[in-house]
């Protein structure tokens, strides 16, 4: 069926609240339409979700984005709003270039920007404010999950991409180029909650907060990148509410990240230079950034290069998306896994480097690095390899620089990561002139050419 100028679809809805339990066909002045029906767990009554597709880059009329979300806002169904590919339109970048701000959202909308079929292509939605409005606003009691999509050129006195009063899920998100008078930037946060996951925040402007300000209430952000964005008070960052910042990248002039609020005790291995109350960054470097383009999938991303500190530096536990689940893919989606090196990379872009046929230690101290790129100096410790050698695809030697190790060398290991596999770990010291290797347990590993592998006898 089509309605109002959208491809209007029904589907086996996904969501934790029901499963499905069958269809039902209905007529209406002649047309006829599928819908789904789902019986709720808990024996509420749930609404169905329906599907709108976008089929123009119009800001009004049959088929645009202002239309499904008018038809939302009139409905306590929960809706989720797609981006059309049948006609090729979506299958490269577009832009959606509003008028005047969308309509408010007060019930529970999905907004998907990914489309299938598209690996390794660069497509996707921008919605711009035109440098003269504000694009989304949460209200309180509204859900909104938004994915895979840019937002630009918003303009507000706050949340110039996204005022939130309800629950917000940026999932997979670049927000671009918005500024506000008072409060973020990009995204502005008055007593609801919002998930910033897998998300970049690049050139946003405000009084507080240039990318993100938490006024009041609860935020979330992991695996963020924030760049070049400029405020007087936090130039990232800036919360008054409950914060938990984690495997965030946040770069730009003064302090990136001011926190006046509670910082959860999980925050984590983030990257920043400079910050009041938002913990202390696991490293403060420059992060290598390259490029903001489109990478794949559907919105343009920053990537770090293969020399950045950020590499395997993030905290697997913290990989997590709205329900607590690990990450599977990075930004971009499809094709772009977490993990790749068996660490997650701090912020949203996940390196993407081919399996290493070895790992070289290339200092003989722990520089806190945990990169083992080959190309960058001093960022493979001893450490950083036997933990990217046991959590990796499959194993491979560990080695010794032969530049450093030109003379025989004691390392001391002071903690064995956790090895479900009891990998046999295999050390070589090839050309260089010895190593001993000590380690507080007993442990299924081998030296070769020189490596010898000691327990520590003394006591703890």
């Amino acid at each position: 069926m089509n309605l109002n100028g959208f491809g209007y679809t029904a589907r086996r809805m996904a969501v934790r609240s029901g499963k499905f339990i069958g269809y039902i066909a209905v007529n209406l002045a002649g047309l006829s339409a599928t819908l789904m029906l789902a019986q709720p767990v808990s024996g509420a009554d749930m609404p169905l979700q329906r599907t709108l597709t976008v089929t123009t880059v119009e800001d009004a009329g049959p088929g645009s984005l202002r239309s499904a979300l008018q038809e939302a806002s009139r409905s306590k169904q929960a809706y989720k709003i797609t981006f059309g590919a049948n006609d090729g339109l979506f299958k490269e970048p577009r832009v959606i270039e509003l008028s005047a701000p969308l309509p408010v959202i007060t019930g529970e909308v999905d907004i998907d920007g990914f489309i299938s079929g598209l690996l390794w292509k660069a497509y996707g939605v921008t919605i711009s404010g035109a440098e003269k409005h504000r694009v989304f606003e949460v209200a309180t009691g509204g859900n909104l999950r938004v994915s895979g999509i840019t937002i630009r050129d918003g303009r507000a006195d706050a949340g110039a991409a996204i005022l939130n009063h309800g629950r917000l899920l940026a999932e997979g998100v670049t927000l671009l180029s918005n500024q506000a008078v008072d409060a973020g930037g990009a995204i502005a946060n008055l007593g609801g909650t919002v998930f910033l996951i897998n998300s970049t925040a690049i050139s946003n402007r405000a009084d507080r907060g240039g990318a993100v300000a938490n006024l009041a209430g609860d935020i979330r952000v992991t695996n963020v990148t924030m760049d070049r964005n400029v405020a007087v008070s936090g130039s990232a960052l800036f919360n008054m509410g409950n914060l938990t910042l984690a495997n965030s990248i946040l770069t730009g002039d003064g302090e990136q990240c001011i926190n006046h609020g509670l910082l959860n005790p999980d925050s984590s291995h983030n990257l920043f230079i400079s910050g009041t109350g938002c913990g202390e960054p696991i490293i403060a470097a420059d992060p290598h950034f390259e490029e903001l383009n489109y990478y794949n999938g559907p919105t343009p991303t920053i990537p770090i290069s293969g020399v950045s500190p950020a590499r395997n530096l993030g905290a697997n536990a913290a990989a997590v998306d709205a329900n607590g689940d690990p990450l599977k893919w990075d930004q971009r989606g499809n094709g772009d896994p977490r993990f790749a090196g068996g660490y997650v990379d701090i912020g949203a872009f996940e390196h993407q480097s081919q399996l290493p046929s070895e790992f070289v230690v290339d200092t003989l101290t722990d520089t806190g690095l945990r990169g083992c790129s080959s190309t960058a100096e001093a960022d493979c410790p001893l450490r950083a390899a036997v933990e990217l050698s046991i959590a990796g695809r499959h194993m491979v030697p560990i080695r010794f620089h032969p530049g450093v190790f030109t003379a025989p060398q004691v390392l001391h290991l002071l903690a064995i990561p956790e090895d479900k596999n009891q990998r046999q770990l295999v050390f070589d010291g090839a050309d260089s002139g010895g190593v001993t290797i000590v380690v507080p347990q007993a442990v299924p590993w081998h030296g070769n050419n020189g490596v010898t592998i000691e327990v520590d006898s003394r006591d703890p």
